[in-house]
């Protein structure tokens, strides 16, 4: 997974990146979905984006530039979610937002790729979950 745009450094994250993250930056989420018509409570494990984002740090020039900020993340086939920086930073959503690199111990099914994004406050949460994630891009929104 890659970070770039309005960094302050472009950086490569890979599962064992994420894994050594400190713990504190790391969440566990238990969600239901349905498999094969069944029921199932899965775990998901993974560093909170917010918290990611803050220790690679903003490439802002002026004091409110973070008001401007949206955050997309991308899988490899394309799909996005967007994030606004305030939303990130300033309300319950972010904290939720997870950059998931396992589910119930183990790594990801290959469906999800090595890597994924899911948006745990959302009350859909299919909309904001990002299977095989490729990038995460910050940039500021156009005047």
């Amino acid at each position: 997974m890659y970070f770039f745009g309005a960094v302050q450094n472009n950086r490569v994250l890979a599962v064992d990146d994420l894994r050594a993250v400190p713990a504190a930056m790391q969440q566990s989420f238990t969600q239901t979905r349905m498999v094969g018509g069944v029921e199932q409570r899965t775990t998901l494990r993974g560093v909170k984006l917010p918290a990611l984002l803050e220790q690679i740090g903003l490439n802002a020039q002026a004091r409110a530039d973070w008001k401007n900020l949206l955050v997309t993340a991308t899988a490899t086939d394309g799909y996005r979610a967007v994030f606004t920086w305030p939303e990130l930073i300033n309300t319950p959503t972010g904290e939720g937002v997870l950059v998931v690199y396992e589910r119930d111990g183990q790594p990801l099914e290959a469906r999800e790729g090595h890597i994924a994004l899911q948006s745990t406050a959302d009350f859909r949460l299919g909309a904001r979950h990002v299977r095989d994630l490729l990038r995460i891009e910050v940039g500021f929104v156009a005047p």
